[in-house]
């Protein structure tokens, strides 16, 4: 199923993968659904009778060419053939992975360069790279040399990509590969709607449920439906408004150490923040009168932001982090504490 708010992804995507000479590069977090959006896009280019080569980049797997073989694995044997010696040798080798024999990586490129003209005097050609970071380096280096040369003959492949982006987890920035993609390029994927989040949720593990757990789960996850799969399986039913102090296996041990990381202040305003979803932003903001600096440190970790709302944890999973952090029975005893504050507040804003 492809979530409505999707289908117009899917077809941009579809469009640039039988374009000659496009590039795209679909970009989100893990588990936000990247890899199928580009699996859909890839059967929509082959029914339009675009020649797809396709890899998905292997992050433990980084010999020298693994992509490359990859995507040259369905090459009909006669475009080798054609092709001069030394590029034929050095191709062969390549795909052989008898690197020791492979004389020149100017006579390789040459030789893929040949290969890919040949393909696309037949048909369309699309390169699809699942994770491009992922990449080994000899692959990315080759493929480059490719696109480059054929930015000046004309006619080109496609290629189309996607990135996972690891910052709401780890905190480093992403960087984008700028020498291939440009930034009218990158397409960025966003988190499911709460319908279509427990649509694929149901989907995928056959549960259902009411609309109040619905919505805090995808409060807790941000709507990204691997890890609303994951907590769905921690039997949840009951439990509307205390998912946020459980996270993912998949990303626990990361999360955690960021969160770990972080200043006591900054940690703090984050947790408060977080357990605080929901209420009046003023109340929130007067909560730190006293303590603007946690409110500096953790912008300045980038775990915390100002949006039109109010305060917010930079994504939900980060706030889910800093509850699961605290646990829960500290999550409560705090959140009636902040609870009775805001209290204070609100009846000091109504006398104001």
């Amino acid at each position: 199923m492809i979530p409505p708010e999707r289908r117009a992804l899917v077809a941009t995507l579809s469009r640039r993968a039988t374009a000659p000479g496009s590039r795209a590069l679909l970009v989100g977090e893990p588990g936000i659904g990247r890899s199928r959006i580009l699996e859909l896009a890839v059967q929509s280019a082959r029914a339009e009778g675009v020649l797809v080569l396709e890899v998905r980049a292997s992050d433990v797997d980084h010999r020298p060419f693994h992509g490359l073989i990859g995507l040259l694995r369905t090459v009909p044997d006669r475009h080798l053939r054609a092709l001069p010696r030394e590029q034929r040798e050095a191709v062969t080798a390549t795909l052989a992975r008898r690197a020791a024999d492979l004389s020149s990586t100017t006579a390789l490129g040459d030789g893929v360069v040949a290969v890919v003209r040949a393909l696309v005097s037949e048909s369309p050609v699309c390169l699809a790279v699942d994770d491009w970071p992922q990449l080994d380096l000899e692959t990315t280096k080759t493929v480059r040399y490719v696109l480059d040369r054929f930015a000046v003959e004309g006619r080109a492949p496609s290629l189309v990509a996607t990135q996972r982006l690891d910052e709401v987890l780890t905190g480093t920035r992403d960087r984008i590969d700028s020498s291939v993609f440009g930034a009218q390029d990158v397409l960025p994927l966003p988190s499911l709607t709460v319908d279509s989040l427990g649509a694929v949720v149901h989907a995928n593990t056959g549960q259902r449920w009411g609309a109040a757990v619905s919505a805090e789960l995808h409060r807790a996850t941000g709507g990204n439906p691997r890890w609303a799969a994951e907590l769905a399986g921690q039997q949840l039913a009951h439990l509307p408004g205390h998912v946020g102090v459980q996270l993912p296996a998949s990303i626990a041990d990361v999360l955690s150490a960021r969160i770990g990381a972080l200043t006591d202040r900054a940690r703090y305003a984050l947790t408060v923040v977080a357990a605080l979803s929901g209420a009046d932003p003023k109340c929130v903001l007067r909560l730190f009168d006293e303590d603007q600096v946690a409110l500096v440190e953790a912008r300045d970790a980038a775990v915390l932001r100002w949006s039109a709302e109010g305060l917010e944890p930079m994504h939900p999973i980060v706030g889910t982090a800093a509850l699961a952090y605290l646990g829960h029975r500290r999550t409560e005893l705090l959140r009636q504490q902040l609870y009775a504050r805001l209290g204070r507040c609100e009846e000091r804003t109504v006398a104001e």
